[in-house]
């Protein structure tokens, strides 16, 4: 019983580092979870993900400072126009 109740733990403390994970590397939305998808990653995508960063943190860390070539996209924040159908 005991190694159910880590095993279950490690699975809990794994999934909510991959979901940091996921938002962190931009494969997540964090207002809409799917719940399939983020599975699917958390197990699989993210695991093949870490050894880079890794080892950029290691060996490279001035990278992490570096500004991106990429632009942010910018975000509307003006009000939903009434007149316009949904």
């Amino acid at each position: 019983m005991a190694k159910r109740s880590r095993a279950l733990i490690a699975a809990c403390v794994w999934w909510n580092i991959a979901l940091t994970a996921q938002f962190g590397a931009g494969l997540m939305n964090r207002q809409r979870l799917e719940l399939g998808r983020n599975a699917y990653d958390s197990f699989i995508t993210v695991p093949r993900l870490v050894p880079e960063p890794v080892y950029r943190y290691v060996f490279d860390r001035e990278s992490f400072y570096q500004r991106s070539s990429v632009e942010p996209k910018p975000v509307d924040t003006s009000p939903p126009d009434p007149d316009v159908a949904r």
